[in-house]
């Protein structure tokens, strides 16, 4: 009887040990979970503020492919000085 005992104990904590498992694979689904929704959360305010910089940096470099003179105002300088003076 000792060896029926032995198996049954054996099981019990086999079954123990899978019911441990399981728990703890149920409380990192409910994790993940939430940590998804949270993302989905974050993702539409990330994604706008992407798109804001976006169009910024796409200013930036249409002013910078105008030509230098349409930027920055010249004169000529008088003989004898630079060239070219801002003014």
């Amino acid at each position: 009887m000792s060896s029926s005992n032995n198996q049954a104990t054996m099981a019990t904590v086999r079954n123990l040990k899978m019911k441990k498992e399981v728990e703890r694979e149920a409380t990192k689904t409910v994790d993940m979970k939430d940590k998804g929704a949270e993302s989905r959360i974050m993702i539409p305010d990330c994604r706008k503020r992407l798109e804001g910089v976006l169009a910024d940096l796409k200013g930036n470099l249409a002013e910078l492919e105008e030509p230098l003179e349409e930027r920055i105002p010249y004169t000529h300088s008088p003989p004898g000085h630079w060239p070219r003076q801002r003014i």
